[in-house]
């Protein structure tokens, strides 16, 4: 009779589960592998419309960003009510002081443009808040638009005050309002 192979049954066991977690291993690993090219394919996708989108607004540059505020600007002043200066000086009435008036050549249909420039005397660091205030209540009326901001600090670093605090508003001038100096 021939001898016949001796092997015990927890090596088979111990066997049969090392086979079978190789197993998972290399299905896990396929299943991931084919996720990941799933995955890269569909960012592929993704990342050209994204490639794309780009390369069409490098053509979109100041000159075209410029012509966007300026429609944004004329739009803003189109829409100015008659009242739209007396708000504005009763909302600057209580820190500011007007300055100067202007009037440029007139603008088509809607009327000249007008420019006011108003005054925020001994300005101190601390009247900083009211300052932003003023320029977010100019900017929220329609048809007024902030033209310039001057802001000028004291020579002597001691006093800490502004020198100068200035702003220049522009709107169009109500049909009723006479005209006034022309700035060129």
């Amino acid at each position: 009779m021939t001898a016949g192979v001796r092997y015990s049954r927890a090596a088979a066991a111990r066997l049969a589960a090392a086979l079978a977690l190789l197993v998972l291993v290399v299905l896990g690993r396929a299943l991931l592998l084919r996720t990941w090219r799933q995955q890269a394919r569909a960012t592929q996708g993704e990342a050209a419309a994204l490639a794309a989108e780009i390369t069409a607004r490098r053509d979109f540059g100041p000159a075209q960003l410029q012509a966007l505020q300026l429609r944004v600007r004329q739009a803003r002043l189109a829409a100015a009510g008659a009242d739209a200066w007396s708000r504005l000086e009763q909302r600057l009435a209580a820190h500011w002081q007007p300055e100067a008036a202007e009037s440029s050549a007139p603008a088509g249909d809607r009327g000249p443009l007008g420019r006011r420039t108003f005054l925020y005397p001994r300005a101190v660091p601390g009247d900083w808040p009211e300052i932003l205030a003023a320029i977010q209540d100019v900017e929220s009326l329609p048809g007024l638009a902030i033209e310039a901001v001057e802001l000028a600090i004291a020579p002597d670093a001691g006093a800490r005050r502004f020198a100068v605090v200035r702003l220049r508003v522009v709107g169009r001038l109500p049909s009723s309002e006479p005209n006034l100096p022309h700035h060129e």
